[in-house]
């Protein structure tokens, strides 16, 4: 019967503990890059997660400028039909 507690390590295929960090045969290391680079990690999530707060950011700055550009531009259509009507 095959116990629950056991793993096979990544290299040697050696039953090791699950809960190990390195297989004690060949000194391989069993954790994933996660938990091998923590701070790596965390480096890396904070900068995806920034770029997409900038990229989020920028939609709604456009979509802002865009409307004070159409508002712009319609009072400048309105000013100019006043100027041209007056007789000088």
């Amino acid at each position: 019967m095959e116990n629950k507690n056991l793993v096979k390590c990544k290299a040697c295929d050696a039953d090791i503990a699950k809960s190990a960090k390195k297989c004690p045969h060949c000194g391989e290391d069993q954790r994933n890059f996660f938990m091998r680079y923590k701070v790596l990690s965390i480096i890396i999530i904070l900068i995806v997660l920034a770029g997409i707060g900038s990229a989020l950011n920028n939609e709604n700055d456009k979509i802002t400028t865009t409307n004070f550009t159409r508002q712009d531009t319609a009072n400048t259509k309105t000013s100019t039909s006043t100027l041209s009507g007056k007789d000088f």
